[in-house]
């Protein structure tokens, strides 16, 4: 009886979804227990805040970089997406070699860089093969894949925390690791899942679509480029991600040199702002499927000011703790629906660049807003960067509100 429930709950054509999700899940792990590492690297490398945002810059304007391209392979190169996948893992790990034997900030530079353009390769592909595969529902789709990131950036802080802050149970101790080792640690597992992921690409795919010509769809990615929701739609992605970005690396910062707080300490509060995502990037996901993306969208922005806004009074303790945690449930958990909108609005055998002009834009944002952070936590502490992200969060409520309303009268009126 159980096992009928649970295949009804379950279906076999729901695999792809669940796989990828896993997939994407072990990725963010990796990926998201980087944020915990970079006050240890400022302490060890003896950085400033602006270098540190110079480092996440670096880091988002080769993940623009990378993102462009992998939107090209991904519509033209259908049958390849799997390789991409594949393609993604393997930079990651390399990326986290380079970290485990930096001695020179130029290495730190470029480890993060490869981490970044490992991480941009798996969006496109993934995406594309769950906007084709369940085309009805797409947002729950693309949902339950970013709540797969959500539960690995829950995860990879915490893992960071605990293998940096050592354990001590009784008796037995454990000192922990320095940074580099860990690097190195989770260099290993990061390239096992690539070669994996290799042997597997063939099932990865798209089979029933063959590849496009060229000339035709660089025609169509410039009409998709005139669509006005599209345009909208990789501004409001540019605004989202410098907010997470900026607020989650001076967040982590904050906890280490303002409230003393232990590695592990860090970690949990980091992922407190996935966690709530992992229940509810699906479920909104879902929502705006049946109720429309935008009212999501504005949702999600509106909350997002609010509660960061909240925390420029409830900064330490319990009080920090409960709002990090509400703030997790919405930071992360609209970009699926911004991705479907875009992907809707781009139309067929377009959704690889659309997602790459998404996650483009939320590079060149994400280059330049963890400096502007830095220089505002500089000079005017954990408060200047409330105020900073605060302000690129409700401009992304003006500008989807006002959008929100245009297209309500065009369709009605014209």
């Amino acid at each position: 009886m159980f096992l009928k429930v649970f295949s009804k709950s379950f279906p076999k054509s729901d695999l792809l979804i669940y796989t990828l999700s896993l997939s994407h899940s072990l990725k963010h792990i990796f990926n998201s227990s980087f944020s915990i590492l970079i006050p240890y690297i400022k302490e060890g490398m003896f950085l400033s805040n602006i270098q540190v945002g110079i480092l996440v810059g670096v880091q988002q304007v080769f993940s623009g970089l990378s993102n462009i391209p992998a939107g090209i392979i991904t519509d033209t190169f259908r049958k390849t997406l799997g390789l991409m996948l594949a393609a993604s893992m393997f930079f990651v790990s390399i990326g986290f070699l380079f970290l485990s034997i930096a001695n020179y900030y130029i290495f730190i530079l470029l480890g993060a860089s490869l981490m970044s353009i490992g991480a941009s390769l798996w969006h496109a592909p993934a995406f594309s093969i769950l906007s084709n595969r369940y085309p009805d529902r797409k947002a729950y789709a693309l949902g339950v894949h970013i709540s797969g990131a959500s539960a690995g950036n829950s995860l990879g802080p915490l893992l960071g925390g605990l293998l940096l802050g050592g354990i001590s149970l009784g008796a037995f101790n454990w000192g922990g690791l320095g940074w580099k080792s860990i690097c190195f640690i989770n260099f290993i597992p990061c390239f096992l899942i690539s070669l994996f992921l290799l042997l597997k690409s063939k099932k990865l795919m798209n089979p029933e679509i063959e590849n496009v010509n060229f000339s035709n769809y660089f025609q169509n990615v410039l009409g998709s480029l005139k669509k006005t929701g599209v345009l909208v739609m990789v501004l409001l992605h540019a605004l989202r991600g410098a907010t997470h970005q900026s607020f989650l690396v001076y967040l982590a910062i904050y906890l280490k040199e303002y409230l003393s707080y232990s590695s592990f300490l860090i970690g949990i509060h980091l992922a407190l702002l996935t966690i709530a995502g992992i229940v509810f990037t699906p479920v909104l996901g879902f929502l705006s499927d049946k109720i429309g993306r935008l009212p999501i969208i504005i949702f999600g922005f509106a909350m997002t000011s609010l509660l960061i806004a909240m925390i420029l009074f409830l900064n330490s303790g319990i009080s920090l703790i409960v709002m990090l945690f509400i703030l997790g449930s919405v930071l992360f958990s609209i970009v699926p629906i911004i991705s479907a909108y875009a992907m809707d609005t781009a139309g067929k055998m377009n959704e690889g660049s659309s997602i790459a002009f998404l996650f483009t834009g939320g590079s060149i944002a994400g280059a330049i807003a963890p400096v502007l952070a830095g220089l505002f936590f500089d000079r005017w502490g954990f408060d200047g960067l409330i105020f900073f992200t605060v302000s690129l969060s409700l401009l992304g409520l003006f500008i989807v509100i006002t959008y929100t309303l245009y297209d309500s009268f065009k369709n009605k009126y014209v």
